[in-house]
This record gives C-alpha cells, sequence and structure tokens, in this order.
C-alpha cells in the first residue's frame, strides 16, 4: 500500500513548478490567436461570452489577439479546453480547464531548427452544480489567465 503511494506521488512531485522563474519562452510574445473548445455538457457557457472575456484579459495585458484562420506558421496560440462530465442523476458536474501557450520555439544547440511546442501550461479542475457549473468555470479560467498574464508581464517587464 505504501510503495503504491510512494510510487504514485513521486511523479506527480517533480512536475511542480511553483516558485520557478517565468520561462523565457514567454518573452516577446506579441502577436497570439485565441482557441477555445468548450464540451457540449456544459450548455449553460456561452462560448462567445468566454472568447470576449479571455480576448479582453489579453489586450489589455498589451498582447494583440489577431484572427488566424489560416494557422499561419508563426503565430502563437493561447488555447482553451474545458472538459465536463456529469453524474447520472445530471446534477453534478466534473469539469477540468486547460490553458496552454503553443508557440514555435527554436532549438538552442541547432537555432536554423523550430519546433512548435506548449511553452506555458496550467490545468484546473473542479466539481459544481448543474446550475453554478457555468460561473464556476468561468471564474477558474479568469484565474487562470490571470496567472498567464502574471508570468507573461514577469518575463516581459
Amino acid at each position: 500500500m505504501y510503495l503504491f503511494f510512494l510510487i504514485f506521488m513521486v511523479p506527480m512531485t517533480c512536475f511542480a513548478q511553483e516558485g520557478m522563474t517565468p520561462r523565457v519562452a514567454l518573452q516577446g510574445v506579441v502577436d497570439l490567436t485565441l482557441e477555445i473548445s468548450v464540451d457540449e455538457i456544459l450548455k449553460d457557457l456561452d462560448v462567445d461570452k468566454i472568447q470576449n472575456e479571455v480576448k479582453e484579459q489579453l489586450t489589455l495585458a498589451g498582447l494583440q489577439v489577431v484572427d488566424d484562420k489560416n494557422h499561419s506558421v508563426g503565430i502563437d496560440r493561447f488555447i482553451v479546453n474545458v472538459m465536463a462530465v456529469e453524474d447520472s442523476m445530471k446534477i453534478i458536474y466534473g469539469y477540468g480547464i486547460r490553458v496552454e501557450l503553443h508557440q514555435r520555439l527554436l532549438l538552442p544547440w541547432n537555432p536554423q531548427i523550430s519546433i512548435f511546442a506548449i511553452s506555458w501550461s496550467k490545468w484546473s479542475v473542479g466539481i459544481s452544480g448543474k446550475k453554478k457549473a457555468a460561473p464556476a468555470v468561468r471564474q477558474a479560467l479568469k484565474e487562470m489567465v490571470r496567472d498567464f498574464i502574471t508570468d507573461y508581464k514577469k518575463s516581459n517587464p
């Protein structure tokens, strides 16, 4: 029993990033696209409203959110995924929110080669009653975007 607990917990702690300095990859980010996807289960969650709220937060932080339907090679992507499940009685939702910045990054040992990678990421999970799920997700997302903006500003004083 204790061995299982130890094996299960060790990998989780290896990825903790609390207190680390902001990633260098956030330096110089100016333009980015915004991609938001929400599970159909969360019908009360207005995707357009979330899109506008996140876009406003990023714009106020000095980032320019651009429309890039063609997925241009050099444009950074700010991606938000909201996943949800509901209980069998359809009164409680479990949800997960993932916010990531995808960037084209140069390899330090060969700057002629670039890769598209996740340079910033944050995940959150929660449980809420059906009527309070949409506001709970919106509030959690707002805080996650605020965390990204904080790291962005630390990297771009």
